[in-house]
């Protein structure tokens, strides 16, 4: 029987929840490594519940690990055009790169509706 310490949470279920720690350890590594210039935090949490069982005296405990990391959302940006006409928002699907003037007609049509 092992007591349960920090150093003994390697060895809890033949290592699987160090290895759950490791997982989530390399998935805050990689993206860290992808979005360098996104400063903000990455967290890893390591929740370990506890649950009495049995009756007084106290036979043991159920006890629950968690591990979770928590990245900051994927954002990507776009302006979008309103049409008020038809509900919803519109954009360009031919490029990101080009601007259109504001009065240029489209083949598509999708500038139809306004006035």
């Amino acid at each position: 029987m092992e007591l349960l310490r920090t150093e003994s949470l390697v060895l809890v279920r033949d290592g699987l929840l160090a290895m759950q720690l490791d997982t989530e350890l390399v998935k805050v590594h990689a993206d860290c490594v992808d979005r360098p210039n996104l400063k903000k935090a990455r967290t890893i949490t390591l929740s370990i519940t506890f649950t009495p069982v049995g009756d007084d005296p106290l036979d043991g405990v159920d006890v629950e690990f968690s591990v979770k990391a928590s990245l900051p959302p994927a954002t990507i940006g776009r302006q979008m055009k309103s049409f008020a006409k038809r509900n919803g928002f519109a954009f360009d699907t031919d490029t990101d790169s080009i601007s259109h003037d504001v009065r240029q007609r489209r083949l598509d049509g999708i500038d139809e509706d306004e006035d």
